[in-house]
């Protein structure tokens, strides 16, 4: 990977909440889409659908693996306005979206994949769980298990760490929570075998599940702020969704500018700077500090990230 600071170096998966306004002009969000195909990005996920963010796929499409986010059938805009995009994943909907979702999904054209992405939260792994079992009923092959949205939640504070401890803390699984995770998904996809794919973003969850599918032989610590990037509805970029660190907004500034800036410098040292009560741990080299996003927000960098049961 290219690590040259001007570019989005490949290959950057870049999370897109486009909202115009009050968010950024319709005229901005094209040159946003001009700029993301410019720096080369490989992965671009846009949310919610809109007749904007259909325009914004049909644009980004033939140059970048483009997918269309959905967390209700509601809100989506039709196949023929989504023409070209190469994946629809269904955000963390409610059981019943899923269920409405029947006649979108089986009317997908051909070569686009579904996905399912869940946020596990302490208290709702069973629905969780139920939530898998209804896509897969309905024909979904590839889930993610993603992390929080964190940046959402800082609610225009992102500049101060430290959310409120129930902000975080319903996030955070314990040993517990992991192996009732790990039984109820054996019990799902066993059936389907090499033919259902699970993708796992945090380590610890990671390793505990120890299923078949998974795909991850190595962990090279926190991307946020390398090849992760998030453009809130507000226009301002952050590493990633779980890191609520603010590197410059798209109303002011170019992309190219953003990702080159000190901002993004001071970030990527912080990341690369282990806790110090991580140091001295003999994980501590294939961790790598693990999410840093989870540790900044539970009170700064200095932090391990809470997710991690030592």
């Amino acid at each position: 990977m290219s690590k040259k600071t001007g570019l989005l170096s490949a290959p950057v998966r870049v999370l897109w909440e486009l909202d115009l306004e009050p968010g950024i002009s319709r005229e901005r969000a094209l040159r946003v889409a001009e700029e993301l195909i410019a720096l080369r990005v490989f992965y671009i996920t846009i949310r919610p659908p809109s007749d904007m963010a259909a325009e914004i796929a049909g644009i980004s499409a033939p140059y970048a693996h483009t997918t269309l986010s959905i967390a209700s059938p509601d809100s989506f805009t039709g196949w023929d306005a989504a023409a070209g995009i190469k994946g629809l994943d269904l955000y963390n909907p409610s059981e019943r979206d899923i269920q409405k979702s029947t006649t979108i999904l089986g009317s997908a054209p051909a070569g686009v994949a579904l996905s399912l992405t869940v946020v596990p939260e302490k208290g709702k792994l069973g629905g969780l769980l139920e939530t898998v079992r209804e896509g897969l009923a309905v024909g979904i092959r590839i889930f993610s298990i993603a992390n929080p949205n964190l940046v959402n939640a800082y609610c225009g504070v992102a500049d101060k760490p430290g959310l409120p401890s129930h902000s975080v803390s319903r996030f955070i699984l314990d040993k517990s929570d992991r192996e009732y995770l790990k039984r109820g998904l054996e019990t799902l996809l066993a059936p389907y075998g090499d033919k259902a794919r699970l993708l796992v973003h945090d380590l610890f969850l990671h390793e505990a599940l120890d299923l078949p599918g998974l795909g991850r032989t190595e962990y090279a610590g926190c991307q946020a702020g390398d090849s992760i990037a998030f453009i809130a509805a507000d226009g301002t970029v952050y590493p990633c969704a779980t890191l609520p660190f603010p590197l410059g907004n798209v109303k002011d500034e170019s992309l190219k500018d953003i990702w080159a800036g000190e901002a993004r410098r001071k970030l990527r040292a912080e990341i690369t700077e282990l806790p110090k009560t991580c140091v001295a741990c003999e994980l501590s080299a294939r961790c790598i500090g693990a999410c840093r996003g989870l540790s900044f927000a539970s009170g700064g960098f200095g932090l391990p990230d809470p997710s991690c049961g030592r």
